[in-house]
């Protein structure tokens, strides 16, 4: 598998978890629960974030640095899943 297939690959993954994402926070808007799909949907969305970062820094040969934008983007998300899943009322 050569690098540009590989790259594909996760931002095909990338592409899947932002549209489960969206998915999954119309099923919860419309069940009325909006504070757990506010939580769901940045949950996804870190997730898709993360891989992107990864990829930016594998692609310029930088992985670490991909994976410090990582994990300041996951630090960021966490603090955003906690309010809006305990303060849904945002």
């Amino acid at each position: 598998m050569n690098i540009q297939h590989k790259h594909l690959k996760i931002f095909a993954k990338t592409l899947g978890f932002i549209c489960l994402s969206f998915v999954m926070f119309v099923i919860f808007v419309a069940i009325s629960n909006v504070g757990l799909a506010k939580a769901l949907f940045f949950a996804f969305l870190l997730i898709a974030s993360c891989c992107i970062a990864i990829t930016i820094g594998a692609k310029n040969n930088a992985y670490g640095c991909g994976v410090i934008l990582a994990i300041i983007i996951l630090i960021m998300a966490c603090i955003m899943i906690w309010n809006t899943a305990f303060n849904p009322k945002i």
